[in-house]
This record gives C-alpha cells, structure tokens and sequence, in this order.
C-alpha cells in the first residue's frame, strides 16, 4: 500500500503544464511523511515548519512561501486524502441493537462483520504508519472506538438473530440471498420465453419431480446421531 501511494505522490507532485513545487524534490520517507501529516489533519503552516526545521529543506524561503507549496499539493491529492477511511463507520450512538433487523441502517450481519473486519486491517495499518514514522494519528482513538462500538453491535445483533430465528444468522442470510437471486433468475427467463418454452419447461419439471418421489431415499438418523441407508435399500 505504501509503495502504491508513493508512487501516486510521486506522479501528482510534477504535473504537465503546472508549476513545479519544491515538494517534488522530497525524499519519499518525506513526501509519505507529508501525506501523513496532512491526512492526520495538520495545516500547511504547521508541515511547512517541519519541512524547513526537520527536513531541512526549502530554508531559503518563507515559512508562507513553503505551506503555499503544501497548499497547492494537498489539493493535487485531495483524492487520495478524501479516501483515507476505507469505510464509513456508524458512531457509537448509531452502533446499537437495531429493534428488528429492518430498522438497522445496515441490517445484513455478514457485511457488518466485513466492515469491521476491514476496519481493523486498517487500525492496524495505521498503527505501524505510526511506529514506522513516529507521527500519532490524530483519529486512532477515535476509530479503535468506533470499531469497538461496531463489535458489539454486531454481537448484540448475532445474539438478537439465534434468539429469533434459532439458527445461525450469516447463514441464513446467504441462503435467502440464494434463494432471492434464483427467484429473480427464473422470474427473467420466464419474462422472456414464449409459451412453448414455458410448457417445455413446466414438463421437465414435473418429471423432474416424479423422478425425485420415485428416487428419494429417507435416511435414518442411529442413536450416535450419524444418518444411515435403511436396510431395506441396501
């Protein structure tokens, strides 16, 4: 990932037919340093201190003169700066058990638990951003909290869905998802088939079912809870 956003650095800090800034002309510890600092909310004045004291860079200029500079980049990158939360989380307050699973904003549990799983990559990418560089990430908190509200929201509701449907709830969920698409599926070949193709496939149907009467085996469940052949079909 790191390398990725260098190199999209690299590419917007010389544009064809744009002035060249000194920030072109940063090593990449610094250039990713300053797309740190300015995703983490720090103003151009305040990265224009740092570039001339720390990197001891652009000291012929003014501390004005330098955060221009800044200015300039940060809107060549806004793209990249706008996309740094991968996903919008609910806050803590909007993070509670739903009262039923159409009240919940997002009300299908296996994609909750993907956002949080997401999310946790992601604390854990800025995490290392910060022992790597040393720069605090002014929302970490703020993220390891909605994170942690996220969690128990997604167990209140796993608790709420096995007390209701006494099944597991992800589970469920992917069959009725299953089912839904196949609905839709035979609900769009039946829009566009002609009569004689809806009766030829009314016919395969019930000999499909007459094969399966004729076939179907019933097992039997034995008092070590494993299912077995009858006898009589041995």
């Amino acid at each position: 990932m790191r390398k990725y956003i260098l190199g999209q650095l690299r590419s917007l800090s010389t544009l064809p037919g744009k002035q060249k800034t000194w920030v072109s002309q940063l090593k990449d510890e610094h250039l990713y340093e300053l797309f740190l600092r300015l995703r983490n909310g720090e103003t151009s004045r305040s990265i224009a201190s740092v570039a001339q004291k720390k990197w001891e860079v652009n000291s012929d200029s003014s501390i004005h003169s330098t955060a221009q500079g800044i200015s300039k980049f940060k809107k060549r990158i806004s793209l990249l700066l706008l996309s740094e939360p991968e996903e919008t989380l609910p806050s803590q307050s909007e993070a509670q058990e739903p009262t039923s699973p159409s009240q919940s904003p997002i009300n299908d549990l296996e994609e909750l638990e993907q956002v949080a799983s997401r999310q946790y990559r992601r604390i854990n990418q800025m995490m290392d951003e910060e022992q790597e560089t040393g720069l605090k990430n002014l929302h970490l908190n703020r993220d390891i909290q909605a994170l942690t509200a996220l969690n128990k929201a997604i167990t209140k509701r796993r608790e709420w869905e096995m007390v209701h449907s006494g099944h597991n709830p992800v589970r469920q969920q992917k069959l009725q998802h299953q089912r839904d698409q196949l609905q839709k599926k035979f609900g769009d070949w039946l829009s566009t088939t002609d009569d004689e193709g809806r009766d030829r496939m009314l016919k395969a149907s019930q000999h499909l079912m007459e094969m399966l009467e004729k076939n179907t085996i019933t097992l039997e469940r034995g008092p070590d809870g494993e299912y077995k052949i009858p006898r009589e079909h041995k």
